[in-house]
């Protein structure tokens, strides 16, 4: 048996890396990284440069007490039956107090969460009665939507408590409502 050649040894190798595809242009390559670093240039700037409230919209002119109060009225009541209503109920008020604050307020409250809602507050001048209102009505619905130990105990009696909530939310829009019925 005789050795094999060089010429054999190189042959299934040199078959092998040439079946590859050739690189990409350099171009591609620069227009991608280019393309990457764009992106992460965008988020850093978002995130560097997002305001602490939220931006002024059209909401924001058409009385946020006015609206909050609207719903309230709608659903008052309206006491929910069991558990399933009472957390959708929660779910509800909450979305209320949030789209309030936010537009009355100017804070972030629809996509913060409860303890980033109230930190924004206690650097303003909001009387301590009313930080501790908004505090209990975000706490117990975020309570009810959460904690399932919480939900069953609270629903119990789902009546009485959708109506000791909603009468504290009420009472929380009405006193931080504009003096004199002007927009904020």
């Amino acid at each position: 048996m005789s050795a094999p050649t060089a010429a054999a040894i190189n042959e299934p190798l040199d078959a092998f890396l040439f079946t590859f595809p050739s690189a990409p242009p350099l171009w591609v390559i620069a227009l991608g990284m280019l393309l990457i670093l764009l992106v992460v240039v965008r988020a850093r700037w978002r995130r560097a440069g997002a305001p602490d409230v939220a931006p002024a919209g059209p909401e924001q002119g058409a009385l946020p007490h006015a609206a909050a109060l609207e719903v309230f009225d709608s659903v008052d009541g309206d006491w929910p039956a069991d558990e399933r209503e009472f957390d959708a109920f929660c779910v509800l008020l909450s979305l209320v107090v949030r789209r309030y604050v936010q537009h009355r307020f100017g804070v972030r409250a629809l996509e913060s969460a409860t303890d980033e809602i109230l930190d924004s507050f206690r650097a303003r001048d909001l009387p301590a009665a009313q930080f501790d209102s908004l505090r209990s009505i975000l706490h117990r619905c975020d309570g009810v939507k959460f904690a399932v130990d919480i939900r069953r105990e609270v629903a119990r009696d789902a009546r009485h408590s959708a109506a000791a909530l909603l009468t504290k939310a009420r009472d929380f829009v009405n006193a931080t409502a504009p003096r004199g019925g002007g927009a904020p």
